[in-house]
């Protein structure tokens, strides 16, 4: 993937949210320093990503999951994974292009279902590994769905960069994003623990 201007801008966005939580709770006092020496590991690891070209949401999230491996991956030590989750959570809650994607009424009417309908049914055709393959099933109503996730790009990705371990700390945004948009959120199994698919569930509440 090139180093464009969609992966500068997420970059710049998610990489301070980091250096914030990095220094609050894990009590770094050097972690300006260690998002500053993570951006060249950032780069490397954008340009082994093929290239994700409907954009939008998918092309965010391996890039969000880019940005946190590669600060990971410049930490002299790792933290426990828990601390990982707790500050994925936190970045979640603070970061203004994650609440844009995540507050989102449209998918949750006939239209956006359609919309997803589609999207999940061209979604099976693709061959690039760093990108979502899943199918979609209808809820009682245009509020409740399900998607199933039969292939995962941060899986992949991390698996590649042999961190699988961090894996949960990008799987718990999935609750995140949810929470912000008034939607339960249940899931299951997961690819990354051995399962066929990652079985996600939406129950939105229309308030």
């Amino acid at each position: 993937m090139i180093y464009g201007l969609t992966a500068r801008s997420v970059w710049k966005s998610f990489s301070q949210n980091y250096q914030y939580e990095l220094a609050k709770i894990l009590h770094l006092t050097t972690a300006d320093d260690i998002v500053a020496r993570s951006m060249p590991k950032y780069k490397e690891i954008v340009a082994r990503i093929e290239e994700i070209k409907e954009g939008g949401f998918y092309l965010n999230e391996i890039l969000v999951a880019a940005v946190m491996a590669s600060i990971y991956m410049t930490l002299d030590e790792k933290p426990p994974i828990e601390k990982m989750i707790e500050i994925n959570k936190k970045v979640a809650l603070k970061n203004r292009t994650m609440q844009r994607l995540a507050i989102s009424e449209k998918k949750y009417t006939p239209d956006g279902q359609k919309k997803i309908a589609k999207e999940a049914e061209k979604s099976m055709t693709k061959t690039n590994p760093y990108d979502w393959k899943y199918t979609y099933e209808a809820g009682e109503s245009c509020h409740k769905y399900s998607i199933y996730y039969h292939q995962c790009g941060v899986v992949h990705l991390y698996k590649e960069l042999g961190i699988e371990e961090l894996i949960p700390a990008m799987c718990c945004l999935d609750y995140q994003r949810a929470n912000m948009n008034n939607t339960l959120f249940t899931r299951e199994s997961t690819i990354a623990e051995g399962a066929e698919v990652c079985d996600c569930h939406f129950n939105h509440d229309p308030r």
